[in-house]
């Protein structure tokens, strides 16, 4: 029992690892070769899964079983999370918008991606209302299913609200200052990580059927293709084909997510700590955040090498060409990542570093 919970643990650092590496590819193609997202194969392939899968992780993570949910352990909590999640975010965040000159403090509020961090801003959110849905069913005396049944009204008016931001743009700016529209798209896959993580016994067991998994992958190829050959246009003559868009999303995300949990699953031997990809994908899992924050500070912009890959239209070359540059933006944020990790206060307040040593020390010089 206790192999099979670690190697569920390893398995997991691992996918977060592979996640991290499919949105440094997706960053350096946007950022670093000017390649339109969806303009390419790969790109509308990764882009069709990859952060419906890194949110889905980060809710897996997040289900806590032994945790009572009372006001201690609600404030202890949420204030872990505006450390981890907004210290980082603004440091990094600004730093980057002065350095490049992208706009100032207010533009940096307003811009609807936070000039790329804007993932941070959207998962606390998630947390924030995670966090609370467990506290109303903790003061309510409540069983669990109570809190699923508030987290189904999440995602139902998450989907309303979706439609209406898409619909309204009188609403951009407040929804754009705390990236409710990007909370409103993904925290479904959240929260379906969330409940998977409780029940994955359940969830393993509906996975194992070969014919469910055939039926998945069918379904994924499918709705992909049907998305993928039609143009953006096509979805903005009516509200109704607006509501299929995002049905297709959903579709396309739940079912890639399904098949990529799975094939790390199954493989979980193969990537352990006991195999060299193993330790890489976990050592990357391990740093998601300190990538996340970095990553962007390496990505110059070569447009000439852009255009010939956009325009050689072969996906094996783009992997490569663009997988070299991945290789090293990963060792150069895993590299400046040590630098900061020295430093107790840096690890703590700038990577979000849950070290206990560094935490003691902290509150102690503050107490002195």
């Amino acid at each position: 029992m206790v192999e099979k919970l670690k190697r569920r643990i390893e398995y997991i650092d691992a996918l977060r690892g592979f996640t991290m590496i499919l949105v440094v590819f997706a960053h350096v193609e946007t950022y670093m070769l000017e390649i339109e997202p969806n303009s390419t194969f790969v790109s509308s392939l990764f882009i069709s899964f990859r952060m419906p899968l890194f949110f889905f992780i980060s809710g897996f993570i997040a289900y806590k079983k032994d945790t009572q949910w009372d006001f201690a352990s609600y404030s202890q909590n949420l204030a872990k999370k505006l450390r981890v999640q907004l210290i980082p975010t603004f440091f990094f965040g600004l730093l980057y918008t002065y350095l490049f000159s992208i706009g100032n403090f207010k533009d940096f509020i307003t811009n609807y991606h936070k000039f790329g961090y804007w993932f941070t801003i959207a998962l606390l959110g998630m947390f924030v209302i995670l966090y609370t849905s467990n506290l109303l069913c903790f003061l309510f005396r409540k069983k669990r299913r109570c809190l699923f049944l508030i987290l189904g009204m999440v995602i139902l008016l998450a989907y309303i609200y979706r439609l209406f931001y898409e619909t309204h743009p009188s609403i951009v700016l407040v929804s754009d200052i705390f990236c409710l529209h990007q909370i409103c798209i993904y925290i479904p896959f959240f929260i379906v990580g969330y409940i998977v993580s409780e029940y994955k016994d359940m969830f393993h067991h509906f996975l194992d059927n070969r014919i469910l998994q055939l039926c998945i992958f069918i379904l994924f190829c499918i709705t992909f293709y049907v998305k993928y050959t039609s143009p953006a246009a096509f979805y903005e003559k009516n509200d109704a084909l607006l509501i299929y868009r995002n049905i297709q999303d959903y579709i396309i995300g739940l079912s890639g997510i399904c098949i990529i949990y799975n094939l790390f699953r199954v493989n979980s031997s193969k990537v352990s700590k006991e195999t060299k990809l193993g330790r890489v994908l976990q050592y990357i899992g391990r740093r998601t955040l300190d990538i996340y924050m970095l990553h962007y500070f390496f990505l110059p912009r070569i447009l000439l090498l852009g255009n010939y890959i956009y325009n050689k239209s072969d996906f094996v070359l783009e992997l490569i060409i663009v997988g070299f540059f991945v290789v090293i933006v990963l060792l150069l944020c895993l590299f400046f990542s040590n630098i900061l990790r020295i430093n107790k206060y840096t690890s703590y307040y700038l990577l979000g570093v849950q070290n206990n040593k560094a935490y003691k020390y902290i509150n102690q010089s503050k107490n002195a």
